[in-house]
């Protein structure tokens, strides 16, 4: 458990690899800034704390992929995916 007892996060699992892998929240935090600079724009004033949840709730969902894709895309890439991770963190991965 995280220390503000919100998320789990996996144990020994390097910041540096975790973050090389989270390109989903990359996409999230970048679509969420460019959809409130928008909104700042259009109305003159930077979205409430609500309205930029409802922003970042709307990113959020965009990104998530099709399940069947997922499951496709997880079996063709946990190899590489370790492959990736070791390389990363300085380990052999034979």
């Amino acid at each position: 458990m995280r220390p503000d007892g919100i998320a789990r996060e996996i144990v020994g699992i390097d910041e540096a690899v975790r973050d090389l892998f989270s390109s989903r929240r990359r996409a999230i935090s970048a679509g969420t800034a460019e959809l409130a600079a928008s909104y700042e724009e259009r109305h003159g004033h930077a979205p409430s704390a609500y309205v930029l949840r409802l922003i970042a709730e709307h990113v959020t969902l965009k990104t998530r992929a099709n399940p069947s894709r997922v499951q496709a895309a997880t079996n063709s890439s946990t190899a590489g995916t370790r492959r990736c991770a070791a390389s990363s963190a300085g380990h052999s991965t034979r």
